[in-house]
């Protein structure tokens, strides 16, 4: 059988598991924000965008309560310990199944 590709290229088929996507705007795990977080979860969930967003560790991360929003889903708040930079605050919205919407710096 002769070969299709030039210079003794080989083929490699690739699996692709089905998991979780990351989204590359936010680099959150769109899958767990998918699946509907609890209160206590989304408070959570907030401290690993905002670690991730200020490049830091969680443990500088503090963040309030979940709260009701005026959207009719959940806003959690919280600040970062930048050190000298000062702590500058940030808030992620939720929907109201649970659903991670966005994280932004305030």
């Amino acid at each position: 059988m002769r070969s299709m590709f030039a210079c003794g290229a080989t083929v490699v088929a690739l699996t692709v598991v089905a998991g979780c996507t990351t989204d590359s705007s936010t680099g959150s795990s769109v899958a767990a924000a998918a699946a509907g977080l609890t209160p206590q979860q989304m408070q959570s969930y907030c401290a690993g965008e905002a670690a991730g967003e200020f490049n830091t560790r969680p443990d500088y991360v503090s963040t309030n309560t979940a709260l009701p929003s005026t959207s009719g889903g959940f806003v959690v708040t919280g600040t970062v310990d930048r050190g000298t930079e000062g702590n500058p605050p940030f808030e992620c919205q939720f929907a109201r199944s649970g659903r991670f919407i966005s994280f932004r710096m305030i």
